[in-house]
């Protein structure tokens, strides 16, 4: 989720709820997370610097300090959505193959 927030932004805190609640509906719903969870997990791993009086948030430093360079060309909602189609295939292949017995 950190790699997909915009590093030059100083988000105030709905606005940061809202981009969290938005990528659990879209991307992150099998992870039976709530955005204030998600938003403190990230602050407590320092993906996500939340400011002393707790309002505004921003992502912590540079990627590269954070992540590995590579991680930059990943595009983590298409892998989640290939891995998505993936399991979705074999479990049809599983049931097609339970009717074939």
């Amino acid at each position: 989720m950190a790699l997909l927030l915009d590093r030059s932004v100083n988000y105030a805190e709905p606005a940061l709820n809202a981009a969290l609640r938005r990528w659990l509906e879209e991307v992150g719903y099998n992870f039976r997370l709530d955005h204030v969870t998600l938003r403190r997990s990230l602050v407590d791993y320092c993906y996500v610097v939340r400011d002393p009086a707790g309002t505004r948030y921003r992502v912590a430093g540079d990627h590269d300090d954070l992540f590995d360079p590579m991680i930059e060309s990943l595009d983590p909602v298409f892998i989640i959505e290939e891995a998505m189609a993936r399991r979705e295939a074999k479990r049809k292949a599983f049931l097609s193959s339970k009717r074939g017995q």
